[in-house]
């Protein structure tokens, strides 16, 4: 993020730690979405994932941190979906920032769906510092990757389901609570 160091914020560390402990759950804040990028510079445009790319940045950093650690399998290659696993991206800021850019959107959304797994995609907001929080929730509410960017990237749709995991039971299932329990029950006659 900006005003951090960025040699110092590089998210090449996770694939090899979440390698080295599988039972460990490692949530990467807003999806590492400016890693890499020069001090002060605020959102580089997202693209799709290279592999080939020499130096990666930002979200493509990470995803080749998972791969080269063996965390996922890259798609591409395996022509398979990427199983679950123990490291989750989490939206934080990154939505807020690229959420007014369709084609930087679709890449966002539909490469961490494509690398992570619908079921390791958490979303997050930093509602206590940052304004329009219900304007964020709206715009994916209605957002969509288009069939072209499905066909050609090879993302995968965002459906009604989907967006469910990503706003709240993919955490729910990493923190342990049960969405679907009874919670501050009150009779009539705590009332009266």
């Amino acid at each position: 993020m900006a005003g951090f160091d960025a040699p110092h914020e590089a998210p090449t560390d996770i694939g090899p730690i979440a390698s080295m402990f599988p039972h460990a759950n490692f949530i990467v804040y807003s999806s590492a979405f400016n890693a890499g990028v020069m001090p002060g510079l605020m959102a580089h445009p997202e693209g799709p994932y290279d592999a080939n790319e020499r130096m990666p940045t930002g979200v493509n950093m990470l995803i080749r941190s998972l791969v080269s650690s063996k965390i996922v399998q890259d798609p591409d290659v395996t022509k398979v979906p990427v199983a679950a696993h123990n490291v989750y991206a989490e939206m934080g800021g990154a939505w807020s920032i690229v959420m007014n850019d369709v084609a930087q959107a679709q890449h966002y959304v539909g490469k961490l769906l494509k690398y992570f797994g619908p079921a390791n995609v958490c979303w997050g907001t930093k509602g206590i510092v940052d304004s329009g929080v219900q304007a964020q929730i709206e715009a994916f509410r209605a957002f969509t990757i288009t069939p072209q960017y499905q066909e050609k990237y090879g993302y995968p749709a965002l459906t009604p389901a989907i967006k469910a995991q990503i706003f709240g039971l993919n955490a729910a299932r990493i923190y342990r609570v049960d969405p679907c329990a009874r919670r501050c029950t009150v009779t009539s006659t705590s009332f009266a």
